[in-house]
């Protein structure tokens, strides 16, 4: 019973959080990105800190680089959180493109089957939301990894609730 009472706060937390991320979405979009420029910081210091532990040379160099690429580019998107917000969305956007485009065929391998139009479907939405991205470009920028924060926020929360209401029937399942 504990762990779906935990579950079921932190499904009502994320949903919390979701909606309040919809509501400012600017906020909500840098805060994502801020998110993204200390992950890079944190794992810049973490492969430089590795790259003394390396016993090779090459090794050595080839880390301590890489986590000096990543610390500053946190640090840039840090200090630069628009320019981060508009280079995170052009990201998320050509991968919500591609991944479309990958969708579009697969369904053509599954032309005929039951599955054809779910992924299809699938495919569609991809392509027109990366679409509605780049044709709103650089004015989405400052909104739209908010909303796909509070979206996935929103999921998150229905998908806690749902393991936690899972959880509890189990639960008393098992002891009648």
């Amino acid at each position: 019973m504990v762990n779906s009472n935990y579950l079921m706060w932190l499904g009502v937390v994320s949903l919390v959080l979701g909606f309040l991320a919809l509501l400012n979405p600017v906020a909500s979009t840098i805060a994502a990105e801020m998110i993204v420029a200390w992950s890079l910081m944190l794992v810049g210091i973490g492969q430089m800190v590795s790259a003394f532990k390396q016993k090779a040379a090459d090794n050595r160099w080839s880390l301590g680089l890489l986590g000096a690429l990543c610390f500053f580019l946190g640090m840039y998107l840090v200090y630069r959180p628009v320019v981060g917000a508009l280079t995170l969305t052009m990201i998320v956007a050509v991968f919500i493109l591609v991944e479309g485009l990958l969708k579009a065929y697969l369904a053509l391998r599954f032309k005929g089957t039951p599955y054809f139009w779910g992924i299809l479907l699938s495919a569609v939405l991809s392509i027109l939301l990366a679409i509605l991205i780049f044709s709103n470009y650089p004015e989405s920028a400052m909104t739209i990894l908010g909303i796909l924060l509070a979206v996935e926020l929103i999921s998150i929360g229905i998908n806690l609730l749902a393991l936690s209401r899972l959880l509890t029937l189990n639960l008393k399942s098992s002891t009648a």
